[in-house]
């Protein structure tokens, strides 16, 4: 049997050797599998760690989302309130525009009746300053007539006078209160007539008559000028110029 101790002996060894070899073999491959585990753990804080940045990251972006989407609706309102005040803006400058129309048409109307206005003046002036040469040629007119009669009545003519139109009769007094006389002549050019009374009657300058037609007052007259037996008379402004004519009788107020 010293063989078959051998041969176990042997085959012991060879046990212990393949023993000893695979316990070395799974030790290396431990110590491996721990480096790759150490290794991937290194890599999985490093990715926890990356993982807790983007995290962070990302939380802030959804802050500044957030605060961006806050900004955009602010900025909304405010586009829509600006939207607002540009309508009405544009509605007011509309108005505006009409109005200054308005007022353009209105101040060219006025500076065209202006126009009117001032030529009506310079017209008006015109025949202002006609009527009043006219007026003054009147004048001299009624002074001259006057002057003429003043010379006659100084000559001590009592029968009748022709002065142009003015035809003069000799004068009469009434013995009445009220002093009555005619109308000797008439000049409505001049608005002025003789009446056949005057100083020996009693007539000053002032007096008024009034002028009878029919039985019926047309207006009066008053004195601007006496003689001695006639008077010079103006037309006031209730004489009915129309109704007057040589011969009616004139009663002093």
């Amino acid at each position: 049997m010293p063989g078959s101790g051998k041969m176990l002996r042997l085959i012991l060894i060879i046990l212990v050797v393949a023993s000893l070899a695979l316990a070395s073999a799974a030790a290396y491959l431990l110590q491996q599998q721990m480096q790759k585990s150490a290794t991937l753990n290194d890599k999985l804080n490093v990715a926890l760690k990356q993982e807790k940045q983007i995290q962070g990251s990302l939380d802030s972006s959804r802050q500044e989302i957030s605060r961006l989407n806050s900004l955009l609706s602010e900025s909304d309102g405010r586009i829509k309130s600006l939207e607002g005040k540009l309508s009405d803006a544009e509605n007011e400058k509309k108005t505006l525009a009409n109005t200054i129309a308005n007022i353009t048409n209105q101040i060219s109307a006025l500076t065209e009746k202006n126009s009117q206005y001032l030529k009506g003046m310079e017209d008006l002036k015109s025949k202002l300053d006609g009527e009043k040469k006219q007026l003054e040629t009147v004048t001299k007119e009624k002074q001259d007539l006057l002057s003429q009669l003043d010379k006659l009545q100084a000559k001590g003519g009592s029968e009748a006078v022709k002065l142009e139109k003015i035809v003069v009769t000799p004068g009469k007094a009434d013995a009445s209160d009220a002093l009555e006389g005619k109308v000797a002549s008439i000049d409505k050019k001049l608005k002025f007539l003789i009446i056949d009374v005057g100083a020996k009657d009693g007539v000053s300058p002032g007096d008024t008559f009034a002028c009878i037609n029919k039985n019926k007052e047309i207006g009066t007259v008053r004195v601007s000028k006496i003689y001695e037996s006639l008077s010079a008379a103006d037309f006031m402004p209730d004489l009915q110029v129309k109704a007057l004519k040589e011969g009616l009788k004139v009663i002093r107020k």
